[in-house]
């Protein structure tokens, strides 16, 4: 680095040039860097002023001048005006205009700066380590400025490097003077560098840092490299002939890529495999012997899962378009083989293609067919009244629900082998007057379930889900708005509405409820929280409700607020099973844990249990009513706290 301290005036300009041409910085850019650190060496013989040093760029001679800033003369200035910042005025020399006027200076105007030389400064050891620290943070700043705006536009693209040094498994990567920066989670499972391997990687980030930290950031195990191997060592690839369609990976296990060709006379797979697989063997080596899969890629969906789903072979392949699903049907024995090892094959093939895919056997999907057959069937022959070969052919044919059935037009049902529109159009009808029915009969049963009219307000709930929620006892917008995804799936049959809606039916009622009260501990109105839980077949809620205060031996809840819980049964309207506990005697946080323990209980009987001992707790820890004693409630014969007395 440049040593400031009894230097040459030539050896500056030599070294600056040196300096220059080895971090590829232009000459100027250092000898600023150098006037810099003159310019703080300077300011710490002469004090904090405005100090100008300057190099001549052909003999090196060195030049310090003070700036001098020009005031009226009353030494009056409008730093404003003049675009200096106040604070800096003062480490300006002031001189009055007349002053500069009487200098032979008379075309000077206020605001000017003018340059007073100063004597030469003595270098010391301390001021050169000082300027050479300066000097050298400087360069840095330029290079990694220039860095950035080397590699900020060549983003994804290839780039070759020496490895300069590894960093805690983190590679460090000379690329022709430029340093990129290689982590260890985006090396190939179980590669090793070493100093001056040579290695080949992505760009896959560049940040702009200007003191520290990398700025290129380099990748070898993003698709986004193999597509880049595949273009350098695959000459059709690289010309367009050959285009890569889909692609998934493994890093350092398993790829697959799907490759399409317009060109009828080319065969892509043979094209990226070569003779004797030459080409894709390149390819695996520097890969680190990860296994490649090429494929063809169809437009024809059918035909590409199954090519992505080798080396398995595919009997049968079932699209479900509304949720992109696809299921495979392969033999018995090779539904492992389908799968891969920890599901690799099955989850690239997914991958690639875009679709979730499941694998079944034929046997399998033979016997789940019958079941299906036989269940459907049944289903629009109890509700069409007709015979079971026409259920069977209306199953085999996609329909599953009568719904679906009275939702296609006729055109469509007469295109089934064996139907003209005579029948299509009887199916039409008997289809139309069951879903009538059935929703009459599904708003008569509503009508004594004192249901809540904002359930049937909210969207894609029908009038069967309502009356299945109904009979889980679930009547209201709090309650829905309670419930999670699995707990309504429990209710209503996870086939009519999908996740995506359920998600949308509990937001919505959670919308609905904006702006109502939610029980805390303290409060002062009275608020039920009902939490469904299913035993021996009927449902029960835990009620929080507002304890009366009370006095006892002058210790009271906080803010005179008690709470118990209280086990219901809502299906046959029974009355309550226990009684309300006094917990004012109780911290909050002894309440809510009462509160918990008998609302977990796991069965009825110890729900009871947990009751009947929480209560003689408090009985003898609660000291009897200063005033009106105990009441007794007739319906259960359980003491309640008495109200207080009026004072």
């Amino acid at each position: 680095m440049v040593n400031l301290y009894n230097f040459d005036n030539l050896e500056l300009i030599r070294v600056a040039r040196d300096v220059a041409e080895q971090k590829g910085l232009n000459l100027e850019m250092v000898v600023d860097a150098i006037e810099q650190a003159l310019e703080l060496v300077s300011r710490s013989k002469y004090g904090d002023c405005k100090i100008k040093a300057s190099i001549d760029r052909k003999t090196g001679v060195i030049s310090l001048s003070r700036q001098a800033l020009v005031v009226n003369d009353d030494m009056s200035f409008d730093s404003e005006q003049y675009g200096i910042l106040p604070g800096e005025v003062n480490k300006y020399k002031l001189i009055k205009i007349s002053d500069a006027v009487a200098d032979g200076k008379e075309d000077v105007k206020v605001g000017d700066i003018l340059l007073e030389p100063l004597p030469p400064v003595d270098v010391d050891y301390n001021s050169a380590k000082v300027a050479r620290q300066k000097v050298a943070q400087l360069i840095m700043i330029q290079e990694r400025k220039r860095q950035y705006e080397e590699f900020k536009d060549r983003v994804g693209d290839l780039v070759y490097g020496v490895v300069k040094r590894v960093e805690y498994n983190n590679v460090v990567v000379d690329l022709n003077g430029s340093e990129g920066y290689l982590p260890v989670y985006n090396t190939i499972r179980g590669e090793v560098f070493r100093p001056n391997d040579r290695v080949k990687a992505h760009v896959e980030e560049v940040r702009q840092e200007e003191l520290s930290g990398p700025q290129i950031f380099l990748s070898r195990v993003s698709r986004r490299f193999m597509e880049l191997l595949f273009k350098q060592e695959i000459p059709e690839v690289y010309d367009g002939i050959v285009s890569i369609k889909a692609l998934a990976r493994d890093p350092g296990s398993r790829s697959k890529v799907a490759v399409f060709s317009s060109d009828k006379n080319v065969d892509p797979v043979g094209a990226c495999i070569g003779a004797r697989g030459v080409r894709i063997q390149n390819i695996v080596s520097e890969l680190h012997g990860e296994k490649i899969d090429v494929v063809l890629y169809s437009s024809d969906l059918a035909k590409f899962v199954v090519s992505a789903i080798a080396p398995a072979e595919v009997v049968k392949v079932i699209i479900d378009e509304d949720v992109e699903k696809i299921e495979l049907v392969v033999p018995e024995n090779q539904v492992s083989l389908a799968i891969g090892r920890y599901g690799q094959n099955i989850r690239l093939a997914s991958e690639l293609v875009g679709w979730e895919i499941d694998v079944i056997g034929d046997e399998t999907e033979s016997t789940r067919k019958a079941k299906e057959l036989s269940f459907g069937a049944k289903v629009f022959v109890d509700g069409l009244d007709v015979e079971e070969i026409i259920g069977q052919l209306l199953v085999s044919e996609g329909f599953s629900t009568i719904e679906d059935l009275d939702k296609v037009d006729v055109a469509e049902i007469t295109a089934i082998d064996g139907f003209n529109e005579e029948i299509a159009v009887e199916l039409k009808k008997r289809a139309a007057e069951y879903l009538t029915r059935r929703r009459e009969e599904a708003l008569e049963t509503l009508k004594n379930m004192s249901v809540s009219e904002e359930v049937l307000e909210l969207p894609y709930l029908e009038i069967e889900d309502v009356v299945k929620l109904c009979e889980g006892g679930i009547r209201n917008v709090e309650d829905i708005a309670s419930m999670c995804t699995d707990e309504f799936y429990d209710t209503v049959p996870k086939a009519r509405l999908s996740k995506e809606q359920v998600d949308s039916i509990i937001l919505e009622s959670r919308k609905r409820m904006g702006g109502r009260p939610t029980l805390k501990l303290g409060a002062r109105a009275s608020t039920l929280t009902k939490t469904p839980a299913s035993a021996g077949g009927r449902t029960f809620m835990t009620v929080e409700v507002r304890s009366r205060k009370r006095k006892s031996g002058g210790v009271s809840s906080p803010e005179g607020v008690g709470y118990g819980a209280l086990p219901y049964t809502s299906d046959d309207g029974r009355q309550r099973q226990a009684s309300r506990s006094a917990t004012c005697g109780l911290t909050a946080r002894e309440q809510l844990s009462r509160i918990n323990a008998i609302h977990t209980a796991d069965s009825i009987s110890a729900q009871k249990e947990a009751a009947k001992k929480f209560r003689d707790e408090e009985e003898a820890e609660t000291a009897p009513p200063a005033e009106g004693g105990d009441v007794i409630d007739g319906s259960d014969g359980v003491k309640e706290p008495a109200p207080p007395q009026m004072m």
